[in-house]
């Protein structure tokens, strides 16, 4: 983003190189918001944050998005409120119509993750055509949760219910632990609030033991 601020300015990077100038990354502070999916195309608008002097520093913004359907369900499990509290308040906030122009990235928080669908269908299918112990074990776990929603059909009637997990996840088995595994990712207290039984069962399966899982 940088050498395209740059650029725009009507000044060439690799010129600047050429004449002895030289713009070394020395420090970056960021925190990871959510993986880019397939196929995202990704807009990165660098803003210049202060006047150079023997450096230079810029700085990004970033507007994660989501279904206000969605919004209203995350935020009314996460602080515990009504609809119509949080309606009111989201009103006398700006729109994400205003916010997106203004914005430097904008992420659609929508469960929606290919990379991890897809990869999670290659640790499936690896587990079946595999006989080392970590495929072992991921076929074993895979099987017993199988086996917990086999036995509860309660559960399997509430996972259709809700909606938290889209239609596509009701494919078959493998769609299914594909879209499971996405939302277990994307939005692990949302996940852990609706299903905790069938939550810890997933992290189980993955052996995720990290901070904030």
């Amino acid at each position: 983003a940088r050498v395209e601020w740059l650029r725009a300015l009507g000044v060439s990077y690799r010129w600047m190189e050429e004449n002895g100038v030289m713009l070394p990354v020395v420090s970056l502070q960021l925190s990871y918001k959510k993986s880019a999916k397939y196929d995202d195309l990704l807009t990165v608008e660098a803003r210049l944050k202060k006047t150079p002097t023997v450096k230079i520093e810029f700085d990004y913004t970033i507007l994660v998005t989501a279904d206000e359907n969605l919004k209203l369900d995350r935020l009314i499990k996460r602080d515990n409120t009504t609809k119509e509290e949080l309606q009111k308040r989201m009103n006398n906030q700006w729109s994400d119509e205003k916010k997106i122009p203004l914005a430097d990235f904008v992420i659609e928080n929508d469960n929606l993750n290919l990379g991890i669908h897809e990869f999670t269908h290659a640790i499936h299918f690896n587990s079946l055509t595999e006989i080392d112990y970590s495929s072992k074990i991921f076929k074993r776990s895979f099987a017993e949760l199988t086996l917990f929603l086999s036995q509860n059909e309660p559960l399997r009637k509430e996972l259709i219910a809700s909606q938290y997990f889209r239609d596509y996840a009701f494919t078959n088995q493998f769609e299914f632990l594909a879209v499971l595994i996405e939302n277990f990712i994307e939005t692990p207290e949302n996940f852990k609030s609706h299903f905790p039984n069938l939550y810890r069962k997933v992290k189980q399966l993955l052996k995720f033991n990290f901070a904030n899982y």
